[in-house]
């Protein structure tokens, strides 16, 4: 990857590789909503793991273009990562949501296989795809975009404070939970403060989901998936 990445010209890279594969999971994710369900049957599960897929392919479709990418990463990355979901679930009800909560319940579906392919695609999608797909959007991209929209010229940890907050405000208002996204967008950023890499942001990002997914299937508090 590292000799195709070279090759690129930054000056001529506008940062679509970064950016598309969130917008098409965002969209993935607006679509079922507005699906009657009389129409699709289980339209958010067949769209999460619809955009599950087409995410990973476009991650890997772009990949020539993450020159920054690694996976090297700090021993506190997963410690840091489980606290952030401990202050997750911890500060629930602690503070007003910015929606209602619709859930993510596999149990509802009636074959057991599904089931267990359904929890396999929110599992895979959460751990492996999201993780690498929002802190190349958030904390590559856009962190650097807003310092310079020739985002390339800026290293990855450039530090300004509208980055961090533009950012991490931007992150936690993805979410309903905002205050412990909020939490969860300055302890990513920072990391990538702190080691200039990406790939503890990463890490810390995939424990923190994978550890709520074990929550989720170990309590069935599926309304925070």
């Amino acid at each position: 990857m590292s000799s195709q990445a070279s090759s690129q010209n930054p000056q001529k890279y506008p940062g679509h590789g970064h950016y598309i594969p969130f917008i098409v999971f965002v969209v993935l994710t607006w679509l079922p909503t507005i699906i009657p369900r009389t129409i699709l049957p289980g339209a958010g599960y067949i769209f999460y793991a619809a955009k599950t897929v087409i995410t990973a392919c476009l991650l890997w479709h772009f990949r020539k273009y993450y020159v920054e990418l690694n996976f090297r990463f700090h021993w506190s990355a997963p410690l840091a990562g489980i606290l952030v979901i401990i202050a997750w679930v911890g500060l629930d009800d602690s503070y007003p949501l910015l929606g209602m909560r619709v859930g993510f319940d596999p149990i509802q579906m009636s074959n057991h296989s599904l089931n267990i392919l359904i929890v396999f695609f929110r599992l895979a999608g959460a751990v492996l795809v999201v993780p690498i797909m929002e802190e190349l959007f958030f904390r590559s991209w856009m962190a650097r975009w807003i310092i310079d929209p020739n985002f390339m010229r800026i290293p990855v940890g450039a530090f300004s404070w509208p980055s961090l907050v533009i950012t991490t405000g931007l992150f936690a208002l993805g979410h309903l939970e905002w205050l412990p996204g909020i939490l969860a967008g300055l302890v990513f950023h920072g990391y990538v403060l702190w080691k200039k890499r990406l790939g503890d942001a990463i890490v810390a990002h995939a424990v923190a989901n994978l550890a709520l997914g074990i929550y989720v299937l170990k309590t069935q508090r599926w309304d925070f998936w």
